[in-house]
């Protein structure tokens, strides 16, 4: 049972992957490198491809070309990865030095949902302190992402109801529900995985 002056919150991380600043990237990932059992030789090449792929990021547009010099593009490989570990490094620094701490904090990528019993004004303060991070990461909110009632988080509207939580389907206001015709011209593996009876 949840006390009465329970938040429910969620966040999202402000241009996570072109703001992650490559110092703390690749702390992050020397960090949880070294907490595995790889060797210091192949951690270190591990860490030179990461400062490859994160140093050698051009791109074109029109007929100009341009050097990524900040972040990492959202279209590689590691990109997932990186930003991962990276927000799971920045987390547990937070939450570790946090005075007052959420009941629980679930994250997805740079999606974030987590429950306050602290009251409205140690709320505040938490997201104060937690923008004034190191790193310069910036959690943005605004008024719908922050309720006694529900809240709406990726696909899900987390419901607080006489002091326990139910959940419902949510979609965005924007999503039209639309998809695909199956006979279409799209490639076949972007269509559901259905066979059409033939005549």
């Amino acid at each position: 049972n949840l006390p009465p002056e329970t938040l429910l919150v969620t966040w999202d991380v402000k241009s996570l992957y072109t703001n992650i600043p490559e110092n703390g990237g690749s702390e992050a990932c020397r960090h949880y490198l070294n907490g595995s059992r790889r060797s210091i030789h192949v951690i270190e090449i591990i860490m030179k491809f990461i400062s490859l792929i994160l140093n050698c990021n051009n791109f074109s547009f029109g007929n100009a070309y341009f050097l990524q010099r900040s972040g990492t593009a959202m279209g590689t490989r590691m990109a997932p990865s990186y930003a991962n570990l990276f927000m799971g490094f920045l987390e547990t620094e937070l939450l570790n030095s946090s005075p007052e701490k959420p009941l629980v904090w679930y994250r997805y990528i740079d999606d974030v949902f987590f429950i306050w019993t602290h009251g409205k004004d140690k709320y505040l303060e938490f997201l104060r302190f937690c923008n004034n991070n190191r790193y310069g990461m910036i959690f943005e909110t605004n008024e719908d992402s922050v309720s006694t009632t529900s809240v709406p988080f990726l696909d899900v509207r987390v419901i607080l109801q006489n002091g326990k939580l139910h959940t419902d389907l949510y979609s965005k206001p924007t999503d039209k529900f639309q998809y695909l015709n199956f006979l279409s011209c799209h490639p076949y593996h972007q269509k559901a995985n259905l066979k059409l009876d033939k005549p």
